[in-house]
């Protein structure tokens, strides 16, 4: 009776079952960010942009191997 009674209570909510369920990992999420840069008084490393092209350029231009370049590249 209680497996019957579950099942039919998910089959009925089971759309706002998944939606408060991804609400409340998006929400923990951005509080253990919020966390981090209170903690540290800093943006995490994510946030800081970085120039591709010009990383490659020096890849390029560092590497003695033609072989290796595509790998460290990648």
């Amino acid at each position: 009776m209680t497996l019957k009674t579950l099942w039919g209570n998910f089959s009925l909510n089971w759309k706002t079952m998944v939606l408060h369920g991804l609400i409340l990992a998006l929400l923990f999420q951005v509080f253990m960010i919020l966390a981090l840069m209170v903690r540290f008084q800093n943006l995490p490393n994510f946030v800081t942009f970085y120039s591709w092209f010009g990383n490659v350029s020096w890849i390029i231009q560092s590497t003695p191997s033609w072989n290796d370049i595509a790998r460290i590249i990648w």
